[in-house]
């Protein structure tokens, strides 16, 4: 929310014993039978939303100030080694 996140994102599903990220389209142990009006759907048992890099970068450099704040940064004093 801070850095203004919230755009394009792709999804993957979570396994819940090893947190490992999968591809929705590519696991089926992972889901589960979800009663609908029609029947059935399966959907994840979990989801991670991951946020697309490029949206996020692009968010970030339209904030106001966020150049000076990197030349801020990078002009820092630090000290001995």
């Amino acid at each position: 929310k801070l850095l203004e996140v919230r755009k394009k994102s792709k999804t993957y599903a979570v396994c819940n014993t090893c947190n490992k990220l999968y591809d929705v389209k590519e696991i089926i142990p992972l889901l589960i039978k979800v009663l609908v009006v029609d029947g059935y759907i399966w959907r994840p048992k979990m989801l991670y939303p991951i946020p697309c890099l490029k949206t996020q970068i692009f968010t970030m450099y339209k904030r106001p100030g966020f150049e000076q704040l990197l030349r801020k940064w990078v002009d820092r004093d630090i000290g001995p080694e």
